[in-house]
């Protein structure tokens, strides 16, 4: 335990949540994949939602906890912590830091609307015979496409900033 594992408002130990959830989260998405792929024998569009999701997701976690350390280093600098020892390359590790929090960020919405849009194309199957759940299916799915498209303008306009 480092002098920085308690800077900020999370301490760091509160990240096995974290990895827990995401295990959860893989368990139950690996046991989805196989009763759609080994049971039901089939695969559509809402899996390769899911697909993308998991994988965005599994990204976003790893680059977490990549710049994690330099996180709860540059935490522990703002607030002043005593017997911190500051690395020669704190800058590059601030700006390092600031380009994976930003990817991070852009990978969790990336995961966020995968998700929604499996649950999307899921509810659509289950609604394929009743017309007037079609047309309301589709101006949800249409206002959908808005924000997804409008929040990730935003996000991923200020990757080249960063990157």
């Amino acid at each position: 335990m480092g002098p920085n594992d308690n800077a900020g408002r999370v301490s760091r130990h509160s990240y096995s949540v974290v990895l827990t959830l995401f295990a959860l989260c893989l368990i139950s998405a690996t046991a989805r994949f196989y009763v759609r792929v080994r049971v039901q024998k089939q695969v559509s569009i809402d899996d390769g939602f899911l697909l993308f999701g998991i994988l965005c997701l599994a990204a976003a976690v790893g680059v977490m906890f990549t710049f994690i350390d330099s996180l709860y280093m540059l935490q522990a600098m703002q607030e002043g912590i005593p017997d911190l020892e500051r690395p020669p390359d704190w800058l590059q590790r601030t700006f390092d830091c600031q380009k994976f929090l930003v990817l991070s960020l852009c990978l969790t919405w990336c995961t966020i609307t995968a998700v929604k849009f499996s649950f999307l194309f899921l509810f659509r199957r289950l609604i394929d015979h009743i017309p007037r759940l079609i047309i309301y299916w589709w101006i949800v799915m249409v206002f959908n496409v808005a924000v997804a498209g409008l929040r990730n303008r935003r996000e991923f306009s200020c990757m080249p900033m960063v990157l």
